[in-house]
């Protein structure tokens, strides 16, 4: 979002815009002169074709969606135990007042504090209100943002934008530290908090995944605390193990590698065969920016990368296990989009290696006698067991649920698209065989309320076309949305489930569905 510097209302504008109860398009026009948002008066036939219907004059100039503010202040304050950035401005808003079924706009004034205390090295973000019980204080330390906060994200956008939140954080950071541009307010809290993080390439640490992996691991911050600024170290403690001396230097030639070398760390012992995986990878992997973030999730969990090494057990060596990593990550079908290729390339490998360990657990509790087959392929591994999976006679377990949860999770009146709870393991596998997916293997998840399956059905054709995967930790989250053979919606169902979510407050996770499309 670009930030503009004045007040879009001291000049004529005009905007297309929708009716919310009519469902049509509309084009509006503001009129300096009469001071009032109305609908256009159009003329097809004329060069400048929008007119004020009050006053005639031609409106020429067009609204952009960018964000409008007039600054009042900023300035930075030292104190004896704290250091105090303190902003002002006015941000101009177009706003849809439905009681009178108008546009009006709107100049409000908006007031942070970010203060740093030298004591403890927390920062926190004050929001001012004109009556100082009701100001909002939230902190950023660990690298978290108050989101619940009206148009906080628009309000960042400004504060990282303005010159002297920049040199505030030149002050806090020491003088070797490569400030990135642009610096967000909650990596600084972060990087102040923990300035060792600098010596990492910022392609590792400003990964949100990286940061909430940070946030759940006390014991590595406490580690962290103490460590001495030096690269050596600071790459033993992420990795949680020393490497060699030409992988150290190839991932700080290729930082996005990073977050992937902990990975391999966790399942190579042979430094010799990490470093051919690391390298052959960087070869295929189709895009450098935000790749292999999906390995960050829980990375300082103690048991991060389990499924991998029980999946690499299944081997006879690490060098076969290596040859099949690799042809992993070549046979995944990342998304269409160039922009998310990379990030659900490494989102569908490691679903693909949870799904065969979580098959496999199924079938070995109905089937305690099985035996894996041998098949070294780890796609093909994938689908052999989602075919066993399906073969398998369980007996019919209902899925219950409260009413306050079928009201929360099920949805008839969005696009061309019902959504509904799966009922039964039996549905699931049902379901899983239709689209040929395993779908069916997250049965018992679902029915200890661990995650939701809430399956996508067409009005059209009134048959089950999508399923979703839900989970609620903390916040209701989309993690996986997929339709038949594991492809990603179409754009029509994008817009459904990203309607979906909206209205039911799930955050969406996964690079199943386009950012674009989805904001």
């Amino acid at each position: 979002m670009n930030v503009i510097y004045k007040n879009p209302f001291k000049q004529d504008f005009r905007i297309h815009s929708h009716d919310l109860d009519r469902g049509e398009p509309v084009d509006l026009v503001y009129c300096a002169t009469c001071n009032e948002i109305s609908p256009a008066l159009v003329n097809e036939e004329a060069k400048h074709k929008f007119s004020c219907p009050l006053c005639q004059k031609r409106i020429i100039r067009k609204h952009t969606r960018d964000m409008y503010v007039t600054k009042v202040y900023g300035k930075i304050f030292h104190y004896e135990e704290k250091v105090v950035y303190s902003c002002g401005f006015y941000h101009h808003l177009l706003k849809y007042c439905h009681k009178t079924q108008k546009m009006r706009k709107i100049s409000v004034l908006y007031q942070y504090n970010i203060s740093h205390n030298k004591k403890t090295g927390y920062t926190y973000l004050l929001k001012k209100s004109q009556n100082p019980k009701y100001n909002k204080l939230a902190n950023l330390s660990l690298g978290s943002l108050p989101l619940q906060w009206k148009l906080i994200g628009e309000h960042l956008t400004y504060i990282e934008q303005d010159p002297v939140f920049k040199e505030f954080a030149k002050q806090l950071l020491p003088n070797w530290f490569t400030i990135p541009e642009p610096l967000r307010v909650n990596e600084l809290a972060f990087y102040v908090r923990y300035p060792q993080l600098g010596l990492l390439p910022y392609e590792a640490t400003s990964s949100m995944l990286f940061r909430v992996a940070l946030r759940k691991a006390k014991r590595k911050r406490e580690e962290l605390s103490h460590l001495p600024f030096k690269e050596k170290v600071m790459i033993n403690w992420l990795l949680d193990a020393p490497i060699t001396k030409r992988e150290r230097k190839y991932v700080y030639q290729h930082p996005y590698l990073l977050i992937l070398q902990r990975l391999l760390v966790k399942l190579f012992t042979n430094s010799d065969i990490r470093y051919d995986v690391l390298t052959t990878l960087d070869e295929i992997i189709p895009l450098k920016q935000g790749v292999l973030d999906a390995f960050a999730e829980n990375m300082f969990s103690r048991d991060y990368g389990t499924e991998f090494l029980e999946l690499k057990a299944y081997f006879s060596s690490e060098k076969q296990f290596a040859k099949r990593f690799i042809e992993l990550f070549k046979q995944v079908r990342p998304n269409p989009n160039p922009y998310y290729a990379s990030a659900s390339l490494s989102e569908e490998v490691s679903i693909t290696v949870k799904d065969i360990i979580r098959m496999k657990q199924n079938i070995l509790a109905i089937q305690p006698d099985f035996v894996m087959p041998k098949i070294y392929n780890i796609k093909d591994l994938h689908d052999s067991l989602s075919i066993v999976t399906h073969q398998l006679k369980q007996r019919y377990q209902e899925i219950s649920y409260t009413m306050s949860e079928k009201k929360r999770m099920e949805s008839s009146d969005i696009g061309m698209s019902d959504f509904l709870l799966a009922k039964s393991n039996h549905e699931l596998m049902e379901v899983g065989r239709q689209l040929n997916i395993c779908v069916g293997s997250y049965a018992q998840e679902a029915l200890e309320k661990n995650l939701y399956i809430v399956l996508i059905r067409s009005k059209q054709g009134r048959e089950i076309t999508h399923c979703l995967e839900i989970t609620h930790q903390r916040e209701w989250s989309l993690a996986q949305a997929k339709g038949k053979y594991n492809e990603i919606p179409s754009v029509e169902v994008q817009q459904d489930i990203q309607e979906y979510c909206s209205r039911k407050g799930i955050r969406i996770k996964t690079s199943d569905i386009h950012i674009d499309l989805a904001s």
